[in-house]
């Protein structure tokens, strides 16, 4: 006998399939854990589990620089004081003041020094021999070895022997119109060894660049003219006093 089709919204036998064509229930949700039918979205709102990556082609979330870790940033700029495309040409004798290093051993030096940019001197025909530890270049304004002085260029500079040219660059925040004199300073030996005087005449010694340190010894002071002239006017002053 024929089974009489199952009433609208009743939902079928346990275990026998719904008619074809039935629609299930209403108000009946498919069963947990199961995946929506083929072609189906998925429920509005559902975000993607945490960690999980961004679908591809999906741009990051704004702020965040892509290979930059967080809390770093660019370096900031190196500020440079010389200039090479502003300088005056200068080429003048390299003149050795200390001829001996405290220990012992002679000292030779020549050369010539150029001023060839803006931020940049080269030594030419350079000898070096024996040559004092830790020795640099710092720059004043004064022919006075023991004045005060600045370094000038953080290359060391070393043992040469007839070296046709060897250059050295300036700090960034040097330039040439800080200075008026190169001097060649051993800190080891508390020295000049040698300068070269690259505008004349040298400027007071009380106008030379901050970060300095003392001159060094050995070489023997050269007094300013000026200051010796005031020093001998002072005497025949006191000298007229006393016959007064």
């Amino acid at each position: 006998m024929a089974q009489a089709p199952a009433t609208p919204g009743t939902a079928p036998a346990p275990g026998k399939a719904p008619a074809p064509g039935t629609a299930p229930a209403p108000g009946k949700a498919p069963a947990p854990g199961k995946a929506p039918a083929p072609g189906t979205a998925p429920a509005p709102g559902t975000a993607p589990a945490p960690g999980t990556a961004p679908a591809p082609g999906t741009a990051p979330a704004p702020g965040a620089a892509p290979g930059t870790p967080p809390g770093t940033g660019a370096a900031p700029p190196v500020f440079t004081r010389c200039n090479v495309n502003v300088f005056t040409p200068v080429t003048v004798p390299l003149q050795q003041l200390k001829t001996s290093l405290n220990g012992g051993g002679n000292v030779t030096i020549a050369g010539t020094v150029s001023i060839t940019d803006g931020c940049t001197f080269t030594v030419n025909g350079f000898t070096y021999y024996f040559a004092a530890g830790n020795s640099y270049w710092y720059g004043s304004n004064s022919i006075d070895p023991n004045a005060e002085k600045t370094l000038v260029s953080n290359m060391p500079v070393g043992q040469f022997i007839s070296q046709a040219a060897k250059s050295f660059t300036l700090t960034p925040t040097i330039s040439f119109d800080d200075f008026d004199v190169l001097d060649l300073y051993s800190s080891d030996e508390n020295a000049v060894f040698a300068q070269a005087v690259l505008k004349t005449p040298p400027k007071s010694a009380a106008t030379s660049p901050t970060n300095s340190v003392g001159g060094g010894g050995g070489a023997g002071g050269v007094l300013d003219g000026q200051y010796l002239e005031k020093v001998m006017m002072l005497q025949d002053f006191c000298v007229f006093l006393i016959n007064f």
